[in-house]
């Protein structure tokens, strides 16, 4: 068992550490401003910032797990690296047709995403195969070998390999890969039938070109860090997967398009983990931070995770978390158009320059300048060498938002947290109420440094009864990276009508999972996954036959039946859209299997519940401005580490983490429990 944790969470704005000591049960936490330039500069400074203040040097740090959102902006901003697409002949236009489905369908002037390949860098290649997966046209090896000549004089660093229904029948595209590697070897390289061997050829394509496009730009960072993290005694880092799983650097560098939701990943994980233990399951996560916001639903304890996700309206076919994210941060900006309408975000003022308030050079106000004006957020700052600046603050909101507006600064002010939360209500919408589930059976847990000032009032819009705001909220998701398991995803096509089997019998269709296990097993002895510590889940993509969409099952044993999991694949359908067609036939498009490498997971202390003297927590008093009332209002501003289990507060009132703030508003409970979360009651509107 590790004995020294270490999580690394890499935002676009801030970059978050926790490490655990196992032995002592003590936890240690920093926080530092990203550097966009080069990550690892600011993971490796706040690394160090904690251990100068440990006891311990960094080499014996046993256990490092980072997640980030390098994938994710390098797709978003389009700065991944120049590719080239080899596909059959006359399909090199599939990447830009897509589905021809509209991304506003009342927009006439709507723009399309900008293609990450341009069309002379999509070549046609010579060869055919059916959907059954026998040869129509051989490839033309000569061909392809010119076609590579070619490439190679454009300058290429990637290429993306995705012929007709190689899923069936890869033996081309590995003749591919090999003829790259001998010609022109370091050239990253992905090929569809080992990156997404599954029908769609649009799906499947797009996936495999995001992960070549993303390729060199991932294997240059995870070098820097390496490289930065061997300089100080660090040991290699294990990176978040968007599957809730993590997975050695080295096999991250070969399917770089699985970590494009590794930062929200972390966050999401930690929810399950600890909130499983302090006795709720189902949640709405909300994890706000310096750049973003990321929505996650988690129904008994287990979040959705899909295959059709999407990025930009790029569709990605790796195994995901379905989670929201809007760009809605503390450092949203905050604008006035020429008609006089007032917008937060997307545009992020970021770690450089920062809000206004940060004093390093920020002129444009945010909604971190808004909570700070409206006495929200203290003047001091998470960083204990600086304060932040109201005066600051004021006075680009003054001159910025509330003189175009006409109004006082307070309510400009007022104005930006409202529409912040609005967009971040919709976010909340789109994962819970739009798929049909009832808000007042969830909890609402609030994390990330701006999470907490923003949830009670999102709850009481939304009529979530509960807020939960875990200990050390504001580096939550590097907390939650220390719980997760090494994973990972292996997928089969695999067609076939069920109701063509035996009803008593599954071993046909587990005989499928036979190479998938094989593989399996390969995965476990490279990551050095012990006997005792390996699991695997195997589920099936089912649909009704002709259907244009699946649904995952999870396949238990030989002792399931297949009316039993027919059945439940009608149970799964009626609850995702509302009915179920029991008399049309039911068919199987794809084996999915996951292998899982248990780790050991961090502790919770559970504390006694004593109660006490609230008011022995009060730091100061503060005059902080609440929409409900429309002016200033003193309130109580409460020491979170002077609150122990069992008090109970009444809002309004602030709770000041060491890296987050709590905000209770009016005619809000809150009550610390044995584990030290704050769970608000909250009241309607």
């Amino acid at each position: 068992m590790s004995k020294l944790r270490l999580g690394v969470d890499i935002g676009g704005t801030f970059t978050d550490i926790v490490l655990i000591n196992e032995s002592e049960g003590t936890m240690f936490t920093e926080k530092v401003l990203s550097t966009p330039s080069d990550l690892s500069v600011g993971v490796i400074r706040g690394i160090e910032n904690l251990v100068n203040m440990l006891p311990f040097p960094a080499e014996s740090i046993d256990f490092f797990v980072h997640g980030s959102t390098v994938a994710l902006n390098a797709l978003l901003e389009r700065k991944g690296c120049k590719t080239a697409l080899l596909t059959t002949r006359g399909f090199e236009d599939v990447l830009e047709l897509g589905r021809q489905t509209r991304i506003d369908m009342f927009d006439p002037f709507v723009e399309r995403p900008q293609v990450l390949i341009p069309r002379h860098l999509r070549k046609g290649i010579q060869e055919r195969v059916s959907a059954y997966g026998d040869i129509i046209e051989p490839l033309n090896v000569t061909q392809a070998t010119q076609t590579l000549r070619e490439l190679q004089k454009e300058g290429i660093e990637a290429i993306a390999v995705c012929f007709l229904h190689s899923y069936v029948m890869p033996k081309h595209e590995q003749i591919i890969k090999d003829l790259i590697q001998n010609n022109l070897p370091g050239v990253v390289t992905a090929i569809s039938s080992d990156v997404c061997p599954e029908f769609r050829e649009y799906e499947r394509m797009s996936t495999t070109v995001i992960t070549a496009y993303l390729g060199p730009i991932i294997r240059q960072a995870l070098d820097r860090l390496r490289r930065r993290a061997r300089e100080i005694g660090l040991i290699e880092p294990k990176v978040m997967q968007s599957n809730i799983g993590i997975s050695p650097l080295k096999m991250i560098e070969k399917e770089p398009g699985k970590t494009l939701l590794s930062g929200p990943c972390g966050g999401v994980a930690g929810s399950i983990y600890f909130s499983e233990i302090a006795g709720y399951r189902n949640l709405i996560t909300f994890d706000m931070g310096g750049t973003s916001t990321d929505v996650c639903l988690i129904n008994d304890g287990e979040p959705t995770i899909t295959t059709e996700g999407e990025i930009d309206h790029l569709p990605v076919k790796y195994p995901m978390i379905d989670i929201a994210t809007i760009g809605a941060g503390g450092g949203s900006i905050a604008s006035v158009d020429e008609i006089g309408n007032l917008s937060v975000g997307p545009r992020s003022a970021g770690s450089v320059p920062g809000p206004v308030c940060y004093g390093q050079g920020g002129v444009e106000p945010t909604i971190t300048d808004a909570h700070l004006v409206l006495g929200r957020l203290g003047q001091e700052s998470i960083f204990s060498d600086t304060s932040l600046n109201l005066e600051k603050a004021s006075r680009a909101i003054k001159k910025q938002v509330a003189a175009p507006l006409h109004m006082n600064f307070e309510e400009a002010s007022a104005g930006i947290i409202r529409i912040a939360n609005s967009n971040m209500e919709k976010a909340i919408r789109l994962v819970s109420v739009e798929k049909g589930y009832d808000l007042k059976g969830f909890t609402l847990v609030a994390f990330g440094g701006a999470g907490p000032m923003h949830a009670a009032e999102l709850a009481m819009d939304l009529d979530i009864p509960r807020v939960l705001v875990p200990p050390f909220a504001g580096v939550y998701s590097a907390l939650g990276l220390l719980t997760v398991d090494l994973k990972t995803d292996f997928t089969k096509f695999f067609k076939m009508v069920i109701s063509d089997l035996s009803p008593t019998s599954l071993n046909k269709i587990l005989d499928g999972f036979a190479d998938l296990m094989i593989r399996a097993e390969a995965w476990f002895r490279e990551v050095q996954v012990p006997p005792r510590a390996r699991r695997i889940r195997r589920s099936l993509d089912m649909r009704y036959r002709h259907q244009n969409y699946e649904i995952r099952v999870p396949i238990q044993d030989r002792d399931q039946t297949i009316t039993q999991l027919v059945d439940e694949f009608h149970h799964r359908h009626k609850i995702r859209y509302g009915h179920a067609m029991m008399s049309e036939p039911v068919e199987i498009v794809n084996l999915r299997l996951e292998a899982i490498g248990q780790l050991p997971k961090p502790h919770l202390k559970e504390r006694s519940v004593r109660g006490g003297d609230v008011s022995r927590a009060i730091r100061t008093q503060r005059k902080i401005w609440f929409s409900g009332d429309g002016m200033f209002r003193k309130c109580p501003v409460y020491d979170w580490n002077l609150l122990s289990p069992g008090v109970k507060l009444a809002g309004p009132a602030v709770i000041e983490q060491q890296k987050a703030t709590i905000v209770i508003p009016p005619s809000n409970r809150a009550q610390i429990d044995r584990f030290n979360n704050l769970l608000i009651t909250v009241m309607e509107q």
